[in-house]
Order: structure tokens, then sequence, then C-alpha cells
């Protein structure tokens, strides 16, 4: 799916329904984000799973958010996205941030209980930050 927006400072929601995740790999069939000019990156990252019960949601499953905006060069300011599991499982956001070259700002992470590999190379390559 591809949204232009046409003016600076517009704004694009995105929410999902009865999933538990953003992508079932991270090695070769992953969802993800790209975008082209400044973008910033804000919400609960838990309604792109279910928006009706993602005040509920405690535990980011395998492979949850995998490279969600990875080697996204565009993206400058994370800070306000809201990463709020407190458990993130095996891979649950490894790479998630990996080569965005341009990132100035991070993600809030709420997680206390963390897995294998659970946050691999989250800021790799991040070489503004």
């Amino acid at each position: 799916m591809t949204v232009t927006l046409a003016n600076v400072g517009n704004k694009v929601k995105f929410r999902g329904a009865g999933n538990t995740n953003f992508s079932n790999s991270y090695n070769s069939q992953y969802n993800y984000f790209t975008g082209t000019g400044e973008v910033d990156v804000s919400g609960n990252i838990a309604t792109l799973f279910d928006y009706n019960s993602y005040d509920t949601m405690t535990t980011l499953v395998q492979y949850g958010t995998p490279r969600m905006f990875s080697e996204m060069t565009s993206l400058v300011d994370a800070s306000g996205l809201d990463i709020p599991f407190t458990t993130i499982s095996q891979n649950g956001c490894s790479r998630m941030f990996q080569d965005c070259t341009n990132l100035t700002k991070g993600p809030i992470v709420r997680a206390t209980t963390f897995n294998n590999y659970s946050m691999e190379y989250f800021f790799y390559g991040c070489s503004s930050l």
C-alpha cells in the first residue's frame, strides 16, 4: 500500500485488529514502513496489533516487529513512539531501526523482561543517535 501526503505536517494513522505480530520472520517475509522527506513516528505500537485491546497487551511475541523501520533513512524522530510491552520475546524488536541513519531520537521502551535477541541490532547503523 502506498500513502502520499500532500503537505508537510500531514499525518497518517494505522491500526490493526486481531493480530499478534506485525511480521512472522525477520530474515525473509516481513512487513515494514518506508518514507521520503523527513519522517517522525509516534503512537502506541500495540495499536498495530489490535486497537480494541492494545491497552491490555503485556508481551510482544516472537517476531512481533522485526525490521519495522529498518533502512528507513527518512526517519528522523521516534521519540513519540511508545513500545508499551513489559516483556519482549525472542526477536520481538530485532533490527527495528537498523540503518536508520538519520534517526536522532529513539522510542520509549517500557520492557523490563527481555528474551534472547529480543532487541538484537535495534539501533545498529543509526549513526545520528
